[in-house]
């Protein structure tokens, strides 16, 4: 007996928004398909079916009709200019036919706004990280601010409205790891736990977080009134986080030599295009100099130096010989000033090892609020992609690798 698609219609219509808004480049074109997809993702599926008689049905088509509804006169109207645009990209979700479905966009039949409600937010608002040093009089309990600037950087929200009475709202969720680290925030005494011990927190113990996600956004808006209200979806979904206008400022700081570790985590940071910033630092030529020394030496140097415009660091090494590794001595060094930028808002990444260096297990210490110590420099920079880019949209090109055209490598020849 036939039951129908595998999918049901509203999955293919949020498929096909989250695949716009994935949409690779920075022309014009995918600034379009990227704000049709946001548009896209508030549409209610009204119905599906035939063609209403007197309706044409579009060149090639099924004579299908999706209809869909919108809370916002905004959205309606970006789809209406796209319908054709979201017609085709709906039908290739649905699957079958390329030109299978048509769309009918309409405001929901209640009106404009949640469940006929007509609060708007301001057009002021930018569409940001809530990237954030607040002040020290404004913390609470006297909580790490820089430690909160590391976790609000990482925070994916929208905004909407309340369900119950329609006052605004801002809904945020993020990655596992910045969970685990705000329950460490919520609770210093909590000790660094490995993934198999992990469990992800409930609502309501995220909900004991609203309050500093409000003075995050307080800070950046103090005007817009507020809730604040935990969710659950997708890290690679940034809700109104604009990536491609708002991209993460890395810092890396590798050996003197370069070579091919360089080479590595530069291809790596690359893969996510216009969404994250690169500069390259080095550190001094080691020479004689123990294992580690000027790893340290240059993370030092960098708590010396202006880092307000730095999001993350990544320290990284080819690896230390297992008969010559770093002293407990050199990898408390590194740790403490790995922590001390953490307390200006400054993430750490540590990619010193092979696998069996450890810089926090040397020096006995847990990992704290934002340091993070990978495995290798090529396992950082992925770390880095996946904590603060959308991985949909650098996946929906292929990634080249090591190829590269033969003029690129021709041209390098010659220099």
């Amino acid at each position: 007996m036939t039951t129908g698609p595998s999918y049901s219609i509203a999955s293919c219509v949020v498929e096909t928004a989250h695949r716009l808004i994935a949409t690779p480049g920075s022309s014009r074109e995918a600034e379009h398909r990227r704000l049709v997809g946001r548009a896209l993702l508030t549409a209610e599926v009204l119905g599906f079916g035939s063609l209403a008689s007197g309706i044409r049905p579009r060149d090639y088509g099924q004579g299908l009709e999706v209809r869909l509804g919108f809370y916002g006169a905004t959205e309606v109207a970006v789809v209406v200019g796209a319908k054709d645009l979201v017609a085709d990209e709906l039908s290739e979700s649905i699957g079958g036919w390329p030109r299978a479905v048509q769309i009918a966009p309409q405001l929901m039949p209640e009106g404009e706004g949640w469940l006929g409600t007509g609060f708007a937010w301001p057009d002021a608002i930018a569409r940001k990280h809530l990237n954030v040093l607040l002040d020290a009089s404004a913390m609470r309990d006297g909580r790490d601010r820089g430690q909160l600037r590391v976790i609000g950087r990482r925070l994916r929200y929208r905004l909407g409205v309340d369900h119950a009475n329609g006052a605004p709202d801002l809904f945020w969720w993020t990655t596992a790891q910045t969970e685990h680290w705000i329950e460490r925030y919520l609770d210093p005494s909590l000790p660094a736990v490995t993934d198999e011990l992990w469990e992800r927190p409930s609502w309501s113990r995220k909900r004991a977080f609203n309050r500093h996600v409000h003075d995050l956004f307080s800070a950046l808006y103090p005007s817009v009134p507020v809730g604040v209200d935990p969710s659950l979806n997708s890290a690679d979904d940034w809700g109104c986080v604009r990536l491609e206008g708002d991209p993460i400022r890395v810092l890396s700081i590798g050996p003197a030599s370069g070579g091919q570790t360089r080479a590595d985590v530069t291809k790596t940071l690359a893969r996510a295009g216009d969404l994250l910033i690169h500069e390259e630092g080095r550190a001094r030529h080691e020479g004689s100099k123990a294992a580690g020394h000027v790893q340290a030496e240059a993370l030092n140097a960098l708590l010396k130096a202006e880092t307000k415009d730095i999001d993350v660091v990544l320290l990284y090494r080819g690896g230390f010989t297992g008969s010559n590794p770093p002293e407990p001595a050199t990898c408390n060094v590194i740790i403490d000033a790995a922590e001390a930028l953490t307390k200006r808002g400054v993430e750490v990444v540590l990619g010193l090892g092979h696998g069996t260096t450890s810089i926090h297990g040397i020096a006995g210490r847990e990992p704290s609020i934002g340091v993070h110590e990978a495995v290798t420099p090529t396992a950082a920079s992925n770390w880095i992609l996946t904590e603060h880019i959308n991985q949909r949209l650098m996946n929906t090109v292929p990634d080249p690798g090591q190829f590269r055209p033969y003029e690129e490598r021709y041209l390098r020849t010659q220099r």
